[in-house]
């Protein structure tokens, strides 16, 4: 089943930018589409991911050792809510980015301006 999760992290966006650079611009195994922006109270991330499984894989393998890294400093409590996804709906844009290799883009983009905004509904078991 396809997994979900919005998470409020109490840092920096240069923090955030940090974590980025670290991982690199290739998706992770299992990343269906990964989405970011500063806030008042720090940065909010939002993935949807094939399965728990592969999120857990990739925060467990990746993730945990780079923020232990950047993090070493401060320590902050992210506020997590998580979603078994039982309906998704992905736009031409998100199809386009998951059958190519990811390469991370900005709102507003001329890309982004460009592109279609047709959908089709999955369903997902």
């Amino acid at each position: 089943m396809s997994y979900a999760f919005v998470e409020d992290i109490p840092a920096t966006w240069d923090m955030y930018l940090g974590i980025a650079e670290a991982l690199g611009a290739a998706a992770p195994e299992g990343l269906v589409i990964h989405a970011a922006g500063p806030t008042e109270e720090g940065f909010r991330m939002i993935g949807i991911w094939d399965s728990r499984a592969a999120w857990h894989r990739f925060r467990d393998d990746r993730l945990y050792t780079i923020l232990q890294s950047l993090a070493s400093e401060s320590r902050f409590q992210p506020t997590c809510r998580e979603l078994d996804i039982a309906h998704l709906l992905a736009g031409q844009t998100a199809r386009q980015m998951r059958q190519t290799s990811w390469r991370p883009w900005h709102v507003g983009s001329q890309a982004d301006r460009s592109s279609t905004h047709s959908g089709r509904r999955r369903h997902v078991n």
